[in-house]
């Protein structure tokens, strides 16, 4: 197969081997690099073992794909094909993909709001096991996170998350299908600012829907204890496992590098 690869765009290139419909055994390979200047030739070999991968893993794994970024944005179906032959089944679904509303002064919206982005997202990855919907109240663009003595904020908020679960149920999703997440690691001073009466309007206003939030940063133990019960999926990354904290309620695993050079093994 030939692969055209952009001038200045990557000065490394993976190659990631599909061994599905291979029977177990070594093969060998010859990758050829051909360009105005530079030209290559490499001959390399790999072990197919009798061990199979299944079609769906037992594994949640999630990733934030931004489908937004020039390389998704460029090749959209051949990022969700890689998505999916690498696992990721759960897919956390940046703010800009999510429906923005207009509204009076009162805090009463004045259209419909539009669904549009968020439908060919989820169209492009129908393979995905969890919708995770975060809102980006990091930088709360929309203007729209509930804060004490804004009466409109409270209105809009509870329209906006109202009109997205209707939403996704008319397409046919349930509860163990989406959650919302509010802001990306969270610190203390957040969780208590933006996390908790977020959550808390959220039970008020439909307490099956689901909250998955990471925990990172300066949280301990004794500040999440002013969140219980307010979270269903709890993602701790990997200075915070082992706490007793998390007997008995739903968790996940957060490991982030910040190397996007690295190897992706």
């Amino acid at each position: 197969s030939k692969l055209n690869i952009p001038a200045g765009m990557t000065k490394q290139v993976w190659l990631t081997i599909d061994s599905r419909g291979l029977k177990p055994g070594k093969y060998q390979g010859t990758i050829s690099l051909a360009g105005g200047e530079v030209s290559a030739t490499q001959t390399f070999t790999f072990k197919i073992t009798p061990v199979a991968m299944p079609e769906q893993a037992t594994l949640n794994v999630t990733n934030f794909s931004y489908m937004h970024w020039p390389i998704a944005k460029a090749d959209p179906t051949g990022v969700a094909q890689d998505l999916r032959e690498h696992y990721a089944n759960t897919q956390q679904v940046i703010s800009p993909y999510l429906p923005y509303f207009e509204a009076d002064a009162e805090g009463n919206f004045t259209k419909p709001m539009d669904f549009s982005k968020l439908d060919e997202y989820m169209e492009l990855l129908p393979e995905t096991r969890l919708w995770i919907l975060w809102t980006g109240f990091e930088w709360d663009h929309r203007k729209m996170r509930p804060k004490e003595g804004d009466d409109r904020r409270t209105k809009v908020f509870t329209r906006w998350l109202t009109d997205v679960i209707a939403h996704l149920k008319k397409k046919g999703y349930g509860y163990d299908d989406f959650a919302f997440t509010w802001i990306d690691e969270p610190t203390q001073k957040e969780m208590l600012e933006i996390v908790k009466p977020s959550s808390e309007l959220l039970r008020q206003i439909d307490p099956q829907a689901q909250i998955w939030m990471n925990i990172s940063g300066d949280n301990t133990e004794t500040s999440l204890a002013e969140l219980e019960g307010l979270i269903d999926i709890w993602c701790p990354n990997e200075s915070k496992l082992g706490w007793d904290f998390w007997r008995g309620k739903r968790t996940w695993f957060y490991g982030s590098s910040s190397e996007k050079g690295r190897s992706p093994t």
